[in-house]
Order: structure tokens, then sequence, then C-alpha cells
């Protein structure tokens, strides 16, 4: 999905490369890795695709911040939680 702000799209772009990443490490540490981190990476994945579509859908105005700046702190919060899953140790 491509977002007209590039900003957001840039955002994007980190996120969802950050979760093939770490769907990549899930997929080869599976046998002594957490049995849930698959479902946890599928909840990050919809939040990523729901952020995407919502951020596709609004009208952001270049010279008001205000609604990009919601965006913004979602996606900080969606790599916050990517981070975290990156840095739990394997089972």
């Amino acid at each position: 999905m491509k977002l007209q702000d590039p900003r957001l799209e840039d955002i994007h772009t980190k996120l969802k490369s950050t979760l093939v990443e770490l769907r990549d490490e899930h997929a080869r540490c599976r046998d002594t890795d957490d049995p849930a981190r698959g479902d946890r990476l599928d909840g990050l994945a919809m939040e990523i695709e729901n952020w995407a579509e919502d951020a596709s859908k609004a009208q952001i105005d270049p010279d008001n911040d205000e609604t990009r700046a919601g965006f913004l702190e979602r996606a900080r919060e969606i790599e916050l939680r990517l981070t975290s899953e990156r840095t739990m140790p394997s089972h």
C-alpha cells in the first residue's frame, strides 16, 4: 500500500521491513523460540496494516502536522513492540 505522505510511507516501509526480519528469525528459530511469538508477530502485522490503511485514508495537510503526529505516535508504539520482540530472549 502506497501512502501519499512521504514520511509516513518511509515509516511504513521500515515497519514492514522490521516485521519481515523478525518473522525470518522466528522461522529459523522455531524449535527454540517462544511458540506465542508467531501470534504476536501476526498481531503486529495486522496493526501495521491497519495503521497504513488509516493513514492512506487520512487527509494530511502539509501545513498542519496534527494529523500526521497521531500517525507518528501510533507508529512509535508499533515500533516499540517490534523492538521488544527483537530483544526478547528465545526459550
